[in-house]
């Protein structure tokens, strides 16, 4: 999240100069430095949705271990996946704006197409169905025992919204000559997807009671008094 964060910082600073200053090496850095963190932030949504799945439907916790090792595999499998354009399996260019470095789709060559499907389905359509088969068993086994206590279908509309117009894009692009847009409207669902990350820190974060009260107490040294009926909830 720290690093997509930079990304978000470079993509907003740029703007200003109207062109990309670090050369074409540059560019090849930072396209792969904001698409690992890209990809491994969809796949930590999908590991929160099935640590979240144990946690309520199984009623057991992940030992430390087993969520190192998930965290290192979704890691590596986005870096992975992120070194393939630096070695001509797919490529990264100037995003429409010419101020960024991203995925170029607007070739649509067969390199690109070879590269987009199994990464789509990999490390997009997989986390995916990871978390709606998750939170819909979370939302069943908290609506059968009335307590109600997430809103179990946001993470996965926040994924879909965030990250759906790009990835549309990206096959829109295969079938079409996407350059025909004009490059502020290509540059909309790149930004929508780097917004991905403040979106992230309020359904993960800042939306969670727990969460908001560690952040109070640990800001101020008071700790929120939950009520009678939340006790009797948790």
């Amino acid at each position: 999240v720290v690093f997509y964060n930079n990304n978000f910082i470079l993509h907003c600073k740029h703007p200003i100069n109207r062109y990309w200053p670090y050369g074409s090496e540059g560019c090849q850095i930072h396209g792969f430095q904001g698409f690992v963190a890209a990809l491994s932030s969809i796949s930590s949504c999908a590991a929160i949705a099935w640590d979240r799945y144990h946690q309520y439907c199984t009623r057991s916790k992940l030992h430390w271990s087993t969520s190192i090792s998930v965290v290192m595999f979704v890691w590596g499998f986005s870096a992975f996946w992120s070194m393939m354009p630096l070695f001509g399996w797919g490529e990264y260019d100037y995003e429409p704006l010419r101020t960024c470095c991203t995925l170029d789709y607007s070739k649509a060559d067969r390199n690109f197409i070879s590269f987009l499907f199994p990464l789509a389905f990999f490390e997009f359509l997989i986390p995916l169905f990871i978390m709606m088969t998750a939170y819909q068993s979370i939302h069943q086994k908290l609506k059968k025992s009335g307590q109600i206590k997430m809103n179990s279908g946001l993470p996965v509309k926040s994924l879909i919204i965030c990250w759906g117009p790009y990835s549309l894009l990206c096959f829109y692009a295969i079938i079409q000559d996407a350059t025909i847009l004009s490059p502020k409207l290509r540059m909309m669902p790149a930004v929508l997807a780097k917004m991905s990350p403040a979106v992230n820190a309020y359904v993960y974060g800042l939306g969670n009671e727990n969460y908001r009260g560690g952040i109070w107490q640990f800001l101020t040294g008071q700790k929120i008094e939950k009520t009678e009926t939340d006790n009797k909830a948790n």
